[in-house]
C-alpha cells in the first residue's frame, strides 16, 4: 500500500440499519416445488391416482468455499420422488432438513390453463370432453392449494426457539420449451458456461436426463428469481448442481421433530411441553448444546435435522466423541481454553459482511471509471470487519491449535496416525485449521499494516501514515483523548468535593453509537440515589436514572464529543478511497473463512457431544451405543437401560431405566 495523493470523493452509502443487519445474516435456503399429477407405477407406465403426486425440487443454499479462487456460492440441488397428496409427508420432511428455509416457489405441470395443450378446442365441442378438463383444473387447485396449505402451516424454530416463517408464491405454469431455454442460457452461465465441466456434467446426468420434472423444475426456477437474467463476469460459474435423494438422511418430518422433541418447541406451536422443563432440558438439542461458538450450535441443529443413515460417518463421528471422552484434560482444554476464545464471533456473518462490504467496495472502483456503484458506506464499519479477521487469525486460532496438537500429540508416524480411527475427525480438523492459519497469516498482516490498533476497537481508524492527510487529523484526535482524560479528572475531583467520597467514583462511558443523542461519552454514578447531590456541582445535565446508576454529563463533555465526531467524520472521508482498496483486497479470504467455519463448528459440536457424553444426564453420562449395518447382524434396536434424555434431567424426577 502507498500514501494516497488524491482527493477522495465522497460515496456515503445509502444503506439503511436494517439492510446492513439482513446482510450480515446466514442465507436461508430458496426452494422451488414442481408439481405433477402422473405418477408413475412400478412398471414404468404413468398413471393419475388420488394417492399419489409426482414432485420435482430444486432447493438452492449457501455453499461454503475452501479454497480462495473457489466462486463457488450456492448449491443447486434436486430431488424427484412420489408424495401422498393428503399429508405431503416427503416434502415436510425435506424442508425439515434443508430449514431454515426463506421462500418457496410452487408450481403445477398443469396450471389453471392446463387445457391449452390441445384439450380447449374439444372441451368446447363435446359435453363429456368439456366435464374432463373442467375437472382436472379442479383437482390441479386443488392438489396446488393442499401443497400450499401444508406449507404454510411449517414456522420452523431454530436452536433458540425462534420462528422463521416460510413465504410461499404460486407460480404460473411455464411452458416446457421455455423452460428449456432458460435451464440452457441461465444454468450454463452460473455453471461457467456451455464448455465448462460442471455444465457438461450436467448435460451428461443420466438421472436428470431420466427425470424431465427436473429441467422443467429448474426453469421455474430461474424464471421466478428476476436476479439470474444478470450475465455479468461475476455472476458467471458461482454455482454447482448435485442430486439429492431423500434416503440420503434419516426423514423426520416436523410431527416427528416435536413429538421427540427434537428442538426447543416455538412458541404458540401447540407442541407437547415437558411439565417443568427450560430452555437446557426440553428438547434433545438443549440437552446435547454445550457448543462454544454459534457456528457450533448451528451445526448441531443441522446434525439433528439431518440424522445420518451411513454406518462409516456415523462411526467417523463416534470415534471422535470417544476420543475427547477419554481425554478429560485435553477436552476441557479445548473447549475453554481454544473454543471459548470465538464465543463472542460468528465467522459466518463476518464471511457475509466481508462479501457485501467487498461487492460495494468493487462498484466503488468501478464508479470511479465511469461504470456506477454505491460505495461502501461507514468505512468504521468495514475495518471492523478486517479487525475481526485478525482478531480470528492472531488470537483465537493459535491457543485453539496449541490445544489440538497437545491433545493429538506429533504427527511424526503419518501412517500410524492416518489409521486410527478415534483421532481421525479430529486430526482431519486440525490440519485443515493449521492450513486457514497459514492462509489469514496475509489477511492479519494487511490488518497489522493498514489499521490504527491504537484507537482500536474503540474506533476503527485507517493509520495516519498511509496517507499525510490523515495526519494532522489524527493529532487533533490524538489532542482530544488528553482533554477527555482532563474533563475526567476534573469531575471526580469536584464529586470528592461535594460527596466527600473518595476518587475515581464517577465512570465515564462511550454512549452507543445506535441511540438517538449527540453525546459521544456520558458519565455514571454506580449508586443512583447520589443523584441529588449532584444538583451541588454547576452545569450538570442528568440524562438517565437506571438501576445500574445515573448518567449525565457537562455542556464542556458534549462540545468535546461534537467536536470528536466532526473530526471523526473528516477522518472517514479523507480515508475512504484507502478503505475501498483495502476491503477490495480482504474480501478475498472469504473462502478461507467459510472453510473454517466448517471446521471450527464440527469441531464444536463433537467437543460438546463429548462433554454431554461425560457429564449429561441424570445418572452421569451417556454409552456410546454400538451399531451394526447388515442382516447378519439381526434386524431392529436393543435398548438396556434405557433413559428419556429430557424426562430424567426435571426437577424432583427419579426416572426408571428399562430395557426395549
Amino acid at each position: 500500500l502507498h500514501k494516497n495523493k488524491t482527493d477522495a470523493p465522497t460515496m456515503m452509502a445509502a444503506n439503511s440499519r436494517d439492510e446492513e443487519h439482513e446482510l450480515s445474516q446466514p442465507e436461508a435456503s430458496i426452494v422451488t416445488i414442481l408439481l405433477s399429477r402422473s405418477a408413475t407405477t412400478a412398471s414404468g407406465n404413468s398413471t393419475q391416482d388420488s394417492a399419489t403426486a409426482k414432485l420435482a425440487v430444486i432447493a438452492r443454499s449457501p455453499h461454503k468455499r475452501s479454497e480462495i479462487d473457489d466462486k463457488i456460492l450456492h448449491t443447486l440441488q434436486y430431488f424427484t420422488f412420489l408424495d401422498d397428496r393428503r399429508s405431503f409427508a416427503n416434502v415436510d420432511a425435506l424442508l425439515t432438513r434443508l430449514a431454515p428455509v426463506a421462500t418457496v416457489y410452487v408450481a403445477c405441470t398443469e396450471g389453471v390453463d392446463g387445457g391449452s395443450r390441445g384439450r380447449s378446442g374439444k372441451a368446447a365441442a363435446g359435453g363429456n370432453s368439456g366435464k374432463k378438463a373442467s375437472r382436472a383444473t379442479a383437482e390441479v387447485s386443488e392438489l396446488v392449494s393442499k401443497l400450499v396449505s401444508v406449507l404454510e402451516t411449517r414456522s420452523d424454530s431454530d436452536a433458540g426457539g425462534a420462528a422463521n416463517d416460510i413465504v410461499v408464491r404460486v407460480l404460473p405454469a411455464l411452458a416446457r420449451p421455455k423452460a428449456a431455454e432458460l435451464v440452457k442460457s441461465r444454468l450454463a452461465h452460473v455453471l461457467g458456461g456451455e464448455d465448462s465441466e460442471a455444465y457438461l456434467a450436467y448435460r451428461g446426468d443420466k438421472q436428470a436426463d431420466a427425470e424431465p420434472l427436473v429441467g422443467w423444475c429448474l426453469g421455474h426456477f430461474f424464471n421466478a428469481d428476476p436476479s439470474y437474467g444478470d450475465a455479468s463476469d461475476e455472476t458467471e460459474g458461482t454455482h454447482k448442481i448435485v442430486s439429492g435423494t431423500l434416503k440420503s438422511h434419516l426423514a423426520l418430518d416436523r410431527t416427528a421433530t416435536e413429538a421427540i422433541h427434537l428442538l426447543p418447541p416455538r412458541s404458540g406451536s401447540g407442541a407437547a411441553l415437558i411439565t417443568g422443563g427450560n430452555g437446557g432440558n426440553n428438547s434433545l438439542f438443549g440437552v446435547l448444546n454445550h457448543c462454544k461458538t454459534k457456528m457450533g450450535s448451528r451445526t448441531l441443529e443441522v446434525w439433528l435435522r439431518q440424522p445420518l443413515v451411513d454406518l462409516q460417518q456415523i462411526l467417523r463421528r463416534q470415534n471422535a466423541v470417544a476420543k475427547l471422552v477419554e481425554d478429560s484434560i485435553g477436552r476441557d482444554r479445548l473447549r475453554e481454553e481454544g473454543l471459548a476464545t470465538l464465543r463472542g464471533l460468528d465467522i459466518d456473518k463476518l464471511g457475509y459482511r466481508l462479501i457485501a462490504t467487498g461487492r460495494a467496495a468493487r462498484e466503488a472502483e468501478d464508479s470511479e471509471s465511469g461504470r456506477g456503484g454505491s460505495g461502501i458506506g461507514n468505512t468504521s464499519k468495514a475495518l471492523e470487519s478486517l479487525y475481526k479477521l485478525h482478531v480470528l487469525a492472531d488470537k483465537c486460532l493459535p491457543p485453539l491449535l496449541e490445544a489440538m496438537k497437545e491433545m493429538l500429540g506429533d504427527n511424526d508416524d503419518a501412517d500410524q496416525n492416518d489409521g486410527e480411527e478415534e483421532e481421525c475427525a479430529l486430526r482431519s480438523a486440525y490440519n485443515g485449521l493449521c492450513m486457514t492459519a497459514a492462509n489469514l497469516g496475509r489477511a492479519r498482516e494487511l490488518a497489522e499494516e493498514v489499521i490504527d490498533f491504537d484507537a482500536a476497537p474503540r474506533d476503527f481508524l485507517i493509520n495516519s501514515n498511509l496517507d499525510d492527510k490523515l495526519d494532522d487529523i489524527k493529532l487533533d484526535l490524538d489532542g482530544i483523548d488528553d482533554e477527555l482524560e482532563n474533563i475526567h479528572a476534573n469531575m471526580n475531583n469536584d464529586w470528592h468535593k461535594v460527596s466527600g467520597k473518595g476518587n475515581n467514583q464517577v465512570k465515564l462511558d462511550d454512549v452507543d453509537s445506535n441511540n438517538n443523542t449527540s453525546c459521544v461519552w456520558q458519565f455514571r454514578l454506580v449508586d443512583s440515589n447520589n443523584v441529588k447531590l449532584l444538583d451541588d456541582i454547576p452545569g450538570i445535565r442528568v440524562h438517565r436514572i437506571l438501576k445500574n446508576g445515573v448518567y449525565f454529563s457537562t455542556k464542556e463533555l458534549e462540545q468535546l464529543g461534537t467536536k470528536k465526531k466532526d473530526l471523526m467524520c473528516e477522518y472517514e472521508e479523507k480515508q475512504r478511497d484507502l478503505v475501498i482498496k483495502i476491503m477490495a483486497v480482504a474480501s478475498t479470504f472469504v473462502p478461507v473463512l467459510e472453510n473454517a467455519s466448517v471446521l471450527l463448528a464440527e469441531l464444536d459440536v463433537l467437543a460438546s457431544l463429548a462433554h454431554a457424553a461425560a457429564y449429561g444426564g441424570g445418572s452421569g453420562g451417556y454409552c456410546r451405543p454400538e451399531m451394526t449395518d447388515g442382516e447378519e447382524d439381526g434386524l431392529g434396536i436393543e435398548l438396556k437401560e434405557a433413559r428419556h434424555p429430557c424426562v430424567e434431567l426435571q426437577e424432583e424426577m427419579t426416572f426408571i431405566a428399562n430395557d426395549f
